[in-house]
């Protein structure tokens, strides 16, 4: 129990499980037990940035030991908090500061976030390329960098040439779900509907795990009132991921549309057990009792 390694593989462990939770507890039991061990530091600032948390990841990050206050991973960890809290400036100069010191991929994603919300479109779609030329093409990176440069072309209202490069890098990486999903949204997004079902499609196919292409195709079912297709498709990832908030309101708002009003306030209310102050669980659940 006096073991901070320990309880920093739990809370790995329990973050795979979905339970994000009692994987921000064990995190924080292991810094509790071990104030200067920076993997579960960083790792539990970056949970609650997912969480809405940001305020209390930066604070948490500025009580970074002294000694590891100027590392990498602190610097990145306290941008992407300073990021979610809309201090942009601030982050700005850090990333520039950073950046001046080694082009680490992750400070040039935002350095390209950051340039995208300056509207320096041309920016954000050089870190993209830089991202591309610097890393191989399994790279992880490489997402992020594809992102980059598609949104870039994107915000100019050049669209044909997003799809172009998206295309292009989706023929050298068939394999990667990642990006076929991000084709399948583009597509999807300007109007080819059934181009990008193919798409998500091809990404099941590529990882039947990435539950994320299950959501996209069956938002697309649902945009075609194919409820049961629908359906079957999110209770595969309900099955797989209980906690998957998106995949239960998606299935109660399939339930509520095809008339199965028990059904759909279950599953509200089992949304609303999950998160109690998500709003569109809300609303829907008081429309429903008010009907």
């Amino acid at each position: 129990p006096d073991s901070a390694e320990a309880h920093f593989e739990l809370a790995k462990l329990k973050a795979v499980q979905g339970l994000a939770l009692s994987s921000r507890q064990e995190l924080n039991q292991s810094l509790v037990l071990n104030p200067n061990h920076l993997p579960a530091r960083v790792a539990l600032a970056r949970s609650l940035i997912s969480a809405s948390e940001a305020k209390t990841a930066l604070e948490l990050m500025d009580g970074a030991p002294q000694g590891q206050k100027n590392t990498l991973v602190v610097l990145i960890a306290r941008n992407w908090a300073l990021i979610s809290l809309g201090r942009m400036k601030e982050a700005r100069s850090e990333v520039d500061r950073g950046l001046s010191v080694i082009r680490a991929p992750e400070l040039l994603e935002q350095d390209g976030f950051l340039k995208m919300r300056e509207g320096d479109f041309a920016g954000a779609r050089a870190d993209g390329e830089e991202l591309l030329g610097r890393f191989p093409e399994q790279d992880p990176h490489n997402v992020m960098a594809v992102r980059l440069i598609v949104d870039s072309c994107t915000a100019q209202h050049q669209r044909l040439k997003a799809v172009e490069i998206l295309r292009e890098h989706v023929s050298k990486r068939p394999k990667s779900a990642p990006l076929q999903t991000m084709l399948g949204r583009v597509l999807v997004a300007f109007g080819n509907r059934a181009e990008g079902r193919t798409a998500f499609e091809a990404a099941e196919a590529a990882d039947p795990k990435f539950l994320q292409a299950k959501l996209e195709l069956a938002q697309v079912d649902l945009s075609e009132n194919r409820l049961d297709a629908a359906r079957q498709r999110l209770s595969i990832v309900v099955a797989a991921e209980p906690r998957n908030i998106n995949a239960l309101l998606m299935l109660a708002d399939t339930d509520e549309t095809a008339g199965l009003r028990p059904a759909a306030i279950a599953k509200y209310r089992s949304v609303l057990g999950l998160d109690s102050a998500n709003v569109p669980a809300l609303r829907a659940l008081a429309n429903m009792m008010a009907a």
